[in-house]
């Protein structure tokens, strides 16, 4: 993955709330990330996994000098964000929560019939058989 080789990850954005793809795989590269604090990186995002900037470029530039004058602190925001990725967002976790989702479906929508409360099939003379008798 090519982000790996980035020093910083930097999403700038002014606006919006659409949260951009990216940012998973920001957070998946367990690289350092500059984001603008905006709804649209704050649904996944917070200041324990990025710096965190007002919509403006000079905000983005001190974001990007704190973490390369800082590296202790990009390391560690680096692997909180992968932390992150890896718990709520990773290929497994999807694949463990549609799992989820299809077993507590499945069970919902699963009817228990006992034997007893099972209508008898209609016999073609119109009576109506037994539930356990042995037509054939």
């Amino acid at each position: 993955m090519a982000l790996r080789c980035a020093d910083i990850l930097v999403s700038p954005r002014i606006q919006g709330t659409n949260t951009p793809s990216k940012i998973f795989e920001y957070l998946r590269a367990g690289r350092p990330i500059v984001a603008t604090n905006i709804e649209a990186h704050t649904q996944i995002v917070t200041s324990e996994v990025a710096v965190l900037v007002e919509p403006r470029a000079a905000a983005l530039a001190n974001g990007i000098l704190f973490l390369l004058e800082n590296p202790g602190s990009a390391l560690n925001l680096a692997a909180r964000a992968r932390s992150l990725y890896d718990r709520h967002y990773s290929l497994q976790t999807f694949i463990d929560k549609t799992e989820q989702a299809l077993r507590l479906a499945t069970l919902e929508n699963t009817v228990v019939v006992a034997p007893s409360t099972i209508p008898a099939s209609p016999k073609t003379d119109g009576s109506q058989a037994a539930p356990d008798s042995d037509i054939h």
